[in-house]
């Protein structure tokens, strides 16, 4: 165990003095300070500050800035070698191209939209049929009144999915047609009688044995035949009934009475055959077609009950313009043949229009069973459009079935390509790697000595900059004795003035000069002091720190030019030392770089050579691929894409 230094009696008894006496010094001054601000000079020299530090800085030497001074003997203008710099502008061209996936699936909406419009015109058309003499017909028939076309449809339409489903696809029967002819034609002739201003009414029901309407009361049977040269079944069983037939039907007796309801034309001999009740008349009514009728009641049946009767074939005119326009296009600018031309612009009318009338047609038996009608119209308008859609999707796949087999035959070719670009990569990587790493190693090495002479050059120049910032104990002596008799010569000149005021303005009331000498002496008493605690530091044998010494002697304004003078020596012969290192500094670099330089010209003659040969043995399948590609351009030019 250490022992403790034992002090002698009068060691102690030394330090506890000193103790005691720095005790009764600060109670002192706590004493004073406590009441300073009743004396008059502590208000003067509080209502008087600046005017006493500006007069206080006429007394001692202008201060001066060691700092300044420091930094200006730094300074160092070398010469400024501008490195040229060079911006590659890089010119990226943007090629707009048009996308043809998106053209496709534009003009298959517009070929969906054309068929279905001319699906609407078909059911716009075949709703048109149903006019009064059909309702009127159909009322006849069922015996009920139809008060919508909810009601219409739920007369004509059969009762069972079956028999729609088969009436949708097979059509309605013509026994079906020629029954309701019938009635509808008996509900035209009686319209017709009544805007002749005859007294007319049907039978009484629909099925009624003989006769259909009465004509002023005579029965007459209404026959809607095409040809009705013969009535013998008619007239066997009905002779005193006269039969009435169009004016457009085949086989009419040459003495059948003529009339015609617009007119009044020959009314009068068909009323009188009819009163006298002869046998076997035949009255034709000019103005009724049996034809038309046929046609009519077709029309209107096949809408409520027909399904894909109602929709029919059409050709879409915007798609072959659109098409065509396009083809045309693409042959003028020479990226496709007359041949592929042709064969695109009829693939695209092809599958716009067949696509849309089998889509118009299922959609219309859909919608026939659904809701006859009303949901035969709408199914064959959305199964228009969307056969239309689906047909030009599925003629694009055939358009583009060149194109996707030379675009597979170069991503075969592309995928090879590759499989024995990187098989050659590895070689070569391989074969460089075993040149480069020697080189490397030596590079390295040539780099470690480059950094070793860069540490130990800056770790020089930094124990430089540590010495010169401190002053030696010898060099210190001699420059802190001058420094203290300056200022103690400084000292005594302000003290003389200070003694010539009288003493009780230094005592009781200080004027303005007062006042600066006494400021002038307490800074140059606080300067002398530290002044010398610095000496004391260098008898010592140790540096003193030269940016202490030089704000002290600068906040008094004395040895200005020693300091400037003490400055310049370091600091040029710092610069001397600077220049040294950079210009080891910059050997060893150069060094550095000329040996990398012919590392890298020996890799780049490899890697040039690896590169030839490499280029070489991938000939044959670059060019393979380049065929390829020129072929999938080519086929995708002729489908408008821009590769």
């Amino acid at each position: 165990m250490r022992k403790q230094p034992r002090h002698s009696k009068s060691q102690v008894a030394i330090v506890k003095i000193m103790t005691v006496l720095a005790s009764i010094r600060r109670g002192y001054w706590k004493f004073v300070n406590s009441f300073r601000f009743v004396t008059p000079h502590y208000w003067m020299l509080r209502r008087h500050r600046c005017e006493v530090a500006r007069v206080t800085q006429t007394l001692l030497p202008p201060p001066y800035d060691p700092y300044a001074i420091e930094l200006r003997s730094r300074s160092i203008n070398y010469a400024t070698v501008a490195d040229g710099v060079c911006d590659d502008d890089m010119w990226n061209p943007t090629m707009e191209k048009l996308s043809a996936k998106a053209m496709e699936r534009r003009l298959g909406v517009v070929g969906g939209v054309e068929i279905a419009a001319w699906t609407f015109e078909d059911a716009h058309s075949t709703f048109a049929a149903i006019d009064h003499d059909f309702i009127a017909g159909v009322a006849n028939r069922s015996g009920e009144a139809i008060g919508s076309f909810s009601d219409l449809s739920h007369r004509l339409a059969p009762e069972t999915v079956a028999e729609r489903l088969k009436a949708a696809l097979f059509g309605v029967t013509p026994g079906e047609i020629n029954n309701l002819s019938g009635h509808v034609g008996e509900a035209t002739v009686l319209r017709h009688l009544h805007e002749a201003g005859i007294d007319a009414q049907l039978a009484p029901v629909s099925n009624q044995p003989g006769w259909d309407l009465s004509w002023d009361g005579h029965l007459v049977n209404v026959k809607t035949w095409s040809d009705v040269g013969d009535l013998s079944s008619h007239f066997e069983r009905y002779p005193d009934i006269a039969a009435l037939v169009p004016g457009d039907a085949a086989g009419v007796p040459a003495d059948a009475l003529h009339f015609d309801p617009v007119t009044g034309t020959g009314l009068d001999s068909a009323h009188d055959a009819l009163a006298t009740g002869s046998h076997g008349v035949v009255v034709v009514d000019d103005a009724l077609s049996g034809g038309a009728i046929h046609d009519h009641v077709q029309q209107a049946e096949t809408f409520v009950s027909g399904g894909h009767q109602t929709v029919h074939g059409h050709l879409p005119y915007i798609t072959m313009a659109l098409s065509g326009i396009r083809e045309f296009d693409l042959l003028i600018q020479g990226k496709t043949d007359l041949t592929a031309a042709t064969k695109n612009a009829a693939l695209d009318v092809a599958g716009t229009g067949v696509g849309g009338v089998l889509g118009a047609k299922v959609g219309a038996v859909v919608g026939t069973l659904i809701l006859p009608g009303f949901g035969t119209a709408v199914g064959g308008i959305l199964g228009g459009f969307f056969g239309a859609k689906k047909g030009r999707e599925f003629t694009s796949d055939i358009k583009q079935e060149p194109f996707k087999e030379a675009a597979a035959a170069y991503e075969s070719a592309l995928v090879e390509f590759q499989r024995q670009a990187t098989a050659r990569e590895a070689e070569a990587t391989a074969l460089l790697n075993s040149e480069r790493t020697p080189l490397e190693r030596r590079l390295k090495g040539i780099a470690r000595e480059a950094r070793k002479c860069v540490q130990e050059t800056r770790q020089t120049l930094e124990s430089w900059v540590v010495y010169d910032s401190y002053i030696q104990p010898d060099e210190a002596k001699a420059l802190l004795e001058r420094s203290s008799n300056e200022v103690t010569s400084l000292r005594v000149a302000v003290r003389v003035q200070y003694q010539l005021a009288p003493w009780w303005r230094k005592v009781l009331w200080p004027d303005i000069m007062t006042l600066a000498l006494q400021q002038a002496l307490a800074l140059l008493k606080r300067v002398q002091r530290e002044l010398n605690g610095l000496q004391r530091t260098s008898r010592k044998g140790k540096a003193i720190s030269r940016g202490q010494l030089m704000a002290l002697l600068a906040s008094v304004g004395v040895m200005q030019e020693q300091m400037v003078d003490s400055l310049a020596q370091i600091y040029a012969a710092q610069q001397e030392r600077d220049r040294q290192a950079r210009r080891l500094v910059s050997d060893a670099l150069v060094q550095t770089l000329r040996e990398r330089r012919e590392i890298e010209k020996k890799l780049s003659e490899k890697f040039e050579a690896v590169r030839a040969a490499i280029q070489e043995a991938l000939r044959p399948a670059l060019m393979e691929l380049n065929k390829r590609i020129e072929r999938a351009r080519i086929e995708g030019a002729k489908l408008g894409l821009n590769l």
